[in-house]
């Protein structure tokens, strides 16, 4: 998906290829926080102040992705949720999506990357081996 928006920026919105950096480790929305603050923000050039953060979804999938990004990024980020027009979506799916989220992540305070990490890798299933690969 990262190669296939990036192409999408290059050749709609005319951007220069080596402008845009396609994160390719995330397989869900949580491992878009998580591999996005880890593999870009916080591995960027240390000249480059990363405070604002403008996320791109689906319309349907705004208010989940804030809170996913609010807890894996912090209060020090500026974080604004776009939603692109999609086709509707199951409200209740939306629900339980994020009902696993807090789940998962119950007692894990937020911001804290090492304990996200680890609890990604051990409990989420795109992560801890039971669907995809274990990171």
């Amino acid at each position: 998906i990262a190669d296939a928006m990036k192409e999408y920026a290059v050749k709609i919105g005319g951007l220069a290829p080596e402008l845009i950096l396609a994160e390719r480790s995330s397989r869900d929305t949580v491992g878009d926080a998580v591999f996005t603050k880890r593999n870009v923000v916080s591995c960027g050039d240390e000249n480059i102040n990363w405070m604002k953060l403008l996320v791109v979804t689906s319309d349907y999938h705004v208010q989940r992705v804030a809170e996913i990004f609010r807890f894996v990024y912090g209060e020090r980020y500026e974080i604004e949720v776009l939603g692109a027009k999609s086709v509707e979506t199951d409200p209740a799916s939306e629900g339980a999506s994020v009902m696993t989220f807090r789940k998962t992540f119950t007692g894990i305070e937020p911001v804290d990357d090492g304990s996200i990490y680890k609890r990604l890798s051990e409990e989420h299933p795109f992560y801890n081996g039971t669907i995809h690969p274990q990171i």
